[in-house]
């Protein structure tokens, strides 16, 4: 994948001079450079996503053994020895909480492919409104290839669309140790960018170019690895469009009535006023993603998503003092109130007589003592402290 990458991001300027000359790679570099910069941070969460979805991925393959319904993973794909105990608390609670089908590692891989795409859909849609005018108050004021710069720009961060979502889900393949296949996928779609390249570069200049990187991104990463992926890592269809369109809708109408508005206005162009522009825009569209969810829990910003996972079997709130429970009953052996009469009557005597304390002779004659413990062990499984 890493050579794939190289490939496709570092032979279109070399087939842009060898064909058409130094100069007309300029505005190719431009807006090269500038998808450059929106590329390389996105591109570390992808990175910092392959040890956490391996670490996830093992914590649910333990607790698939211990469970004794772990199922073939195939041949390149680790299954895990560690013994069920080993698996983190939180990763444990928050399986428990999710719906049937669902896993912890498919929420984190498509959380953070919905947040990629996020970002880089907003990028889009910021480079259509401001694009231009970031490049000419990057470049000096006699360069002539604003325009070209600017259309190519709008190419290459449309493929960034589906590239930069679809290399999360690829490094997190690589976690859970599913290489070969999203390996030649990869392989394949930089072959094809090479080949589109030298095609289209004769009867469409350098914009073929671009667009020879653009298709090989839009069949093979979204048409064949996202669909793959997904299926190895166990994201249903329905939540993958959710997490991935849906939940994003909002936010990047949001940000697109923001651009439509300060376009709209006469705003001197300078680097003053394309940094607040660019974090207006940031605000709008994470406020409008993430407001409501702070909004209903404040705190939920603050804690890992881990702790926020309800402890599983709860049978009842905790600070529910009239529930039902031995340990709240009265001292006289009146049943609590709380179940509105619903125990029959053998229900009841059997409660009663379990709170009734047995007689110590009854104990004593039943009582089988081991001479190496310090306890005397009941019959009916009481545990009484003994002294020496």
């Amino acid at each position: 994948a890493i050579v794939s990458e190289q490939i496709v991001y570092a032979t279109d300027k070399i087939v842009i001079a060898a064909r058409l000359g130094v100069l007309a790679a300029v505005p190719y570099s431009i807006a090269e450079r500038l998808v450059e910069m929106l590329r390389q941070p996105i591109h570390q969460v992808g990175i910092v996503s392959l040890p956490r979805a391996s670490e996830l991925y093992e914590a649910q393959q333990r607790e698939s053994d211990a469970a004794g319904d772990g199922t073939p993973t195939g041949d390149d794909t680790p299954t895990g020895d560690a013994p069920a105990g080993d698996s983190p608390d939180g990763a444990s609670r928050a399986a428990a909480s999710l719906p049937p089908g669902e896993t912890v590692l498919g929420r984190f891989v498509i959380g953070a492919m919905g947040f990629s795409l996020l970002l880089t859909a907003a990028a889009l849609i910021g480079a259509v409104a401001f694009g231009d005018r970031l490049i000419r108050v990057w470049m000096p004021d006699d360069f002539t290839g604003v325009v070209e710069a600017y259309e190519l720009m709008l190419i290459l961060v449309a493929a960034q669309v589906f590239g930069l979502p679809v290399g999360i889900l690829r490094k997190a393949l690589v976690g859970i140790g599913y290489v070969k296949a999203p390996a030649y996928l990869v392989l394949g779609g930089a072959a094809a960018n090479v080949v589109l390249s030298l095609l289209l570069i004769g009867p469409l200049g350098v914009h073929g170019v671009a667009l020879g990187t653009l298709i090989p991104m839009l069949v093979v990463d979204a048409g064949l690895l996202l669909p793959l992926g997904l299926q190895r890592i166990g994201i249903r269809p329905a939540i993958a469009v959710r997490e991935l369109l849906l939940r994003n809708l909002l936010p990047l109408a949001a940000l697109g009535g923001y651009c439509w508005l300060v376009r709209s206005l006469s705003i001197p162009e300078n680097w003053l006023t394309i940094g607040l522009i660019t974090a207006g825009g940031a605000v709008v569209t994470l406020l409008v993603r993430f407001g409501p969810t702070i909004l209903r829990d404040p705190r939920s910003i603050l804690r890992p998503a881990d702790e926020l996972a309800p402890t599983p079997n709860d049978e009842r709130p905790p600070n529910d003092e009239n529930a039902p429970s031995v340990e709240n009953a009265p001292s006289d052996g009146r049943l609590p109130n709380a179940a509105a009469g619903e125990l029959t009557d053998e229900a009841s005597d059997t409660l009663v007589e379990a709170m009734t304390p047995p007689h110590p002779a009854a104990v004593a004659s039943e009582a089988v003592v081991d001479p190496t413990a310090r306890v005397v062990v009941d019959s009916p499984g009481l545990l009484r402290g003994t002294r020496s």
